[in-house]
């Protein structure tokens, strides 16, 4: 059963998402056999995210996640605080989606895009570009999460950290295997469901994530952390990829660890 175990505040926190979920956010975009589909934005920062699915056989095939989200923290802030409250409705295009958000001292542009790897692979990168607003100096902490559901199974999966920005998530299954990359990130957090990285970005005081990863197998979260310092009017760019794939070094073709992570501009 999908998340049979979960504690009693953190199922209380879900079904609240889900209620006060942001009318005409929630989305869907495919290309070819990939399909993601996230959860309505949600309408308070302390909230815990609705679900997100990711499969890439199609819209009834296999799905390989429960959850995929986004928070931040001012220098400052007294906890980490989910995206909420977005401006306007969800911009759809194809297999890409794009999200805007004004918060008190940035702005941030949020794009989801789903790629076919072919019949039975695929990837969803999520891409935020955020915006100093303010006329001072600013640090800007930013987390990516995912609650991991490989192969539509919780409870054999296991995550090993295999580059500095790569979680691998494998079980004993099939041979292919998810990875969950935060492109230029400098610390990150894996384990068990609800214990480790959630809790960290769900509790009501400051946390940067530990740099640890449980390498036992069971049902397995992880996320990201970025660490941004902008000055007035300066913007910065991070990305996040989940994706399912055949083998070692088949996604390098995609050349994505060159792109755009830490990059600046004014």
């Amino acid at each position: 059963m999908r998340k049979s175990v979960v504690l009693a505040s953190l199922a209380g926190l879900a079904l609240a998402g889900s209620a006060f979920g942001q009318a005409g956010t929630n989305f869907t975009i495919t290309d070819a056999n990939a399909v993601f589909l996230q959860g309505a934005t949600l309408t308070s920062g302390t909230l815990t995210p609705n679900t997100a699915d990711f499969r890439v056989t199609g819209a009834a095939g296999t799905d390989h996640a429960f959850r995929h989200y986004w928070w931040y923290r001012v220098q400052g802030d007294n906890r980490e605080t989910a995206f909420n409250n977005q401006t306007g409705p969800t911009g759809l295009a194809g297999n890409t989606a794009t999200q805007n958000f004004a918060f008190p001292s940035f702005s941030a542009g949020l794009t989801y895009q789903v790629n076919s790897l072919g019949a039975t692979y695929g990837q969803v990168t999520s891409t935020v570009v955020v915006t100093n607003t303010t006329a001072a100096q600013i640090q800007l902490h930013l987390f990516n999460y995912a609650d991991y559901f490989f192969n539509g199974q919780d409870a054999g999966d296991v995550v090993s950290l295999t580059g500095p920005n790569t979680f691998r998530v494998t079980d004993a299954a099939t041979q292919s295997y998810m990875e969950h990359e935060g492109i230029g990130a400098v610390r990150w957090e894996a384990g068990p469901f609800g214990s480790a990285a959630l809790n960290q970005l769900t509790n009501t005081v400051v946390d940067d994530l530990a740099n640890t990863v449980d390498g036992t197998a069971g049902d397995r979260e992880g996320a990201w952390q970025w660490t941004l310092t902008l000055d007035p009017g300066q913007s910065a760019t991070v990305m996040s990829r989940l994706a399912v794939v055949p083998a070692p070094g088949a996604m390098a073709l995609l050349g994505l660890g060159g792109l755009i992570a830490g990059r600046r501009r004014r």
